[in-house]
């Protein structure tokens, strides 16, 4: 890609923060959680700070990593797409 012109749009109903796309899979995962001001009135256990997975081609969600404790600022894979 040399342009910054927009090929797909992942919806969530929280704000993303991050993104990265699989070196090798058609998968893109997505990492955000929910605005600032409202993190500390949160229970962790509602899932708004999941890292959510999504189809490359198709912009369907396949899968999520639950778990994380406040918003998610930064994502990555691996550059060999392994780990």
């Amino acid at each position: 890609m040399d342009t910054l012109e927009l090929k797909k749009t992942y919806r969530t109903e929280r704000p993303v923060n991050s993104a990265a796309i699989s070196p090798l899979h058609e998968h893109v995962v997505l990492g955000g959680g929910q605005e600032a001001m409202q993190v500390t009135t949160t229970n962790t256990r509602v899932g708004k700070f999941d890292a959510r997975f999504f189809h490359l081609v198709f912009e369907e969600e396949f899968g999520r990593v639950k778990g994380h404790f406040g918003p998610i600022n930064s994502v990555a894979f691996h550059p060999d797409g392994k780990r």
